[in-house]
């Protein structure tokens, strides 16, 4: 009885894993279609927007440096983070990774709007959840 409850969560747990694998599949190869299909690359390169460039720049080296701050300093200096309680250990870094990162977005938005119009955020989140959902597959 025990062993067939064990094989069942099992089964559950390999389902879900191999779903949220697919999904983050999806979410890549939807990333990958709208990079090819718009040559992203040149649509950034041709836009006259240094400051948004300057903007998302920075704001991505900072949203990196505070999740290298709190997933591998603090770890190597023997601090253990309990993100439960982030309003009293780490306050300050969560809301400056959540600043960054609204930062970045309304600047990534301002250098699509040009090209895509109104259908810039859709194309900008696309590319964050692709984004993500690499990040995440490793």
């Amino acid at each position: 009885m025990a062993t067939d409850a064990n094989e069942k969560a099992q089964k559950e747990r390999q389902a879900k894993k191999f779903r949220n694998t697919l999904e983050r599949l999806g979410w890549i190869a939807g990333g990958l279609v709208l990079i090819w299909f718009f040559n992203l690359p040149l649509v950034f390169w041709y836009q006259r927007k240094t400051w948004a460039f300057l903007a998302t720049g920075v704001s991505v080296i900072g949203f990196f440096a505070v999740y290298g701050y709190l997933q591998i300093y603090l770890p190597t200096t023997g601090f253990k983070v309990d993100y439960q309680q982030w309003q009293t250990q780490i306050p300050r870094s969560i809301q400056l990774a959540t600043f960054l990162g609204v930062v970045c977005s309304i600047s990534v938005n301002l250098l699509l709007w040009s090209t895509f119009g109104l259908f810039s955020p859709l194309v900008a989140f696309v590319l964050f959840m692709a984004s993500t959902s690499f990040v995440a597959m490793f």
